[in-house]
């Protein structure tokens, strides 16, 4: 895998033209043109996944980007592998699952995608073992016992509902959660807190209290909470003039 300023103007072109095509399919303009090649295809699907999860042109939707990135790691895109990873590992918009987030790490891993091999030595380094893994649902009994990533990940449980260990939705519970998670310094869960507050999901809507937490987590350098900012800054600014909400 390249790092984008390690790419060709002609690779750059195409990246620039993927993007284009996945905001107008976005908008409603059609769907991945099957004469794409696999490259292609695959990133326009992984733009599509990340539209969906940064809340970029439509709404947040971890259900519509957990899509997307699956459809674009079958085309072996290793970005979409890394976020696939994330979403089984973390419970966005899949159900929780450790080893499908392992196997998907691997694979995006073998195509030198830097944060997946991050997130294995992570996951090793958990159990002071080389090549041993944590337990399967191991942030079940964390979460009690005040690990930051456990409640971070027990939260989503909430969020999202899982049966598999018998957690009922419940949104609200979900960000007391992501709260406990956030003040031991868990910057994932001041990211979601941010959302929880943009989205009005299981807390009252609130601008101010989205931009504070995603200041939050931006300051512990989270790039997702860092591009948030601006825009929920703007948002602000209209709803001050009267512009909406």
């Amino acid at each position: 895998m390249k790092y984008f300023l390690e790419l060709t103007q002609g690779e750059k072109a195409e990246i620039d033209y993927c993007f284009k095509i996945a905001r107008q399919i976005l908008a409603g303009d059609g769907a991945i043109p099957e004469d794409f090649s696999y490259s292609q295809q695959g990133q326009v699907a992984f733009f599509l996944g990340e539209f969906y999860k940064r809340g970029q042109f439509t709404e947040i939707n971890e259900l519509k980007a957990a899509e997307f990135y699956t459809k674009a790691a079958a085309f072996r895109h290793a970005q979409a592998q890394n976020r696939l990873a994330e979403a089984y590992y973390y419970g966005e918009g899949l159900p929780q699952d450790e080893v499908r987030a392992v196997e998907w790490w691997c694979k995006a891993s073998f195509q030198r995608c830097q944060a997946a091999a991050i997130a294995l030595d992570h996951l090793e380094a958990r159990t002071q073992r080389p090549g041993e893994l944590p337990e399967k649902g191991w942030w079940l009994k964390e979460a009690f016992a005040g690990h930051p990533e456990a409640k971070l990940i027990y939260g989503h449980a909430c969020f999202h509902g899982n049966s598999a260990y018998q957690i009922p939705k419940n949104e609200e519970m979900a960000v007391a959660w992501w709260l406990k998670s956030a003040k031991a310094g868990e910057p994932r869960a001041m990211y979601k807190l941010g959302d929880a507050y943009l989205r009005g999901r299981g807390v009252e809507k609130s601008l101010l209290h989205a931009d504070d937490w995603y200041q939050q987590a931006a300051n512990l350098d989270y790039d997702l909470a860092k591009e948030k900012q601006d825009g929920v800054a703007w948002r602000y600014v209209v709803k001050k003039r009267g512009g909406g909400d």
